[in-house]
């Protein structure tokens, strides 16, 4: 059996001895931390998503809706406007 002196037992650590181990742990806790915010992120995009798509199905309700008629007409300044409207078109 062999016993390594001080020293010997330093060289044969390494480098797991020193300041590895508290770089290991900080870049651990760092990518942990990274990880919340990530998902923190993700919730709140996949609510604003979830709204986004409601209002776009609303929306796409009201124009498949058998009766909705769309208008566009021109504006007393020089654009359009378009209002879906039910019944009958009066031009």
């Amino acid at each position: 059996m062999r016993v390594l002196s001080r020293a010997g037992r330093r060289r044969a650590l390494g480098l797991w001895s020193g300041w590895l181990p508290r770089l290991a742990v900080g870049l651990a806790a760092a990518g942990a931390a990274a990880a919340v915010v990530l998902a923190v992120i993700l919730v709140a995009v996949q609510h604003r998503l979830d709204n986004a798509q409601a209002q776009n199905h609303a929306i796409a309700a009201v124009l498949a809706a058998p009766d909705a008629r769309v208008l566009t007409r021109p504006t007393s300044v020089g654009g359009s406007a378009t209002v879906v409207c039910p019944g009958p078109s009066a031009s």
